[in-house]
C-alpha cells in the first residue's frame, strides 16, 4: 500500500478498491443522513460495488498525466476512518481545492487538523510521485 505517515496514529493512503471499497460503502452507508448534505454524490453509490468502481475511476485518473484529482484514504489506528482528496489541479497558480469527509465516530481527534497540514505541506503535485 502506498502511504503517507501523517503521524503514529494517522496515515493517508492511495485506495486499493478491492480491500478498502467495502469498508468505505460501509462507512458512508452508515452514516448516509449525516454525509448526505456535504456528498451529494454520495445517492450514486448503492453498493459496495459501487464504492470498488468509483475508487477504481479515481485512481486511474489519477495515473493518468493529466491528473485531476487525488484520492487517499484516511487511516486512524489502523481503521479507515474517511477519505481526503485533492481536487482541481491548478499548476498555474499551484493550488488546488482539498475536500474530505471522516466518519463521525473518528471525529474530535485532531485527525482532520493533522492530515490537513500535511495535505498542504505537499504543495505541488510533483510531490504525488510518493504516492
Amino acid at each position: 500500500m502506498l502511504s503517507q505517515t501523517v503521524s503514529s496514529k494517522i496515515q493517508l493512503a492511495m485506495p486499493r478498491p478491492l480491500l478498502d471499497g467495502p469498508v468505505i460503502f460501509k462507512l458512508l452507508n452508515n452514516h448516509r443522513q449525516d454525509f448526505q448534505y456535504y456528498l451529494p454524490w454520495i445517492e450514486s453509490i448503492k453498493s459496495s460495488q459501487d464504492e470498488i468502481n468509483l475508487l477504481k475511476e479515481a485512481n486511474q485518473k489519477f495515473s493518468n498525466s493529466d491528473a485531476v484529482s487525488l484520492n487517499l484514504v484516511i487511516w486512524y489506528e489502523k481503521q479507515i476512518a474517511g477519505m481526503i482528496s485533492f481536487n482541481f489541479f491548478d499548476l498555474i497558480r499551484n493550488s488546488a481545492d482539498i475536500g474530505y469527509w471522516l466518519s463521525p465516530e473518528f471525529r474530535g481527534h485532531g485527525i482532520t487538523s493533522a492530515y490537513t497540514i500535511q495535505m498542504i505541506t505537499l504543495k505541488s503535485p510533483k510531490i504525488f510521485a510518493d504516492f
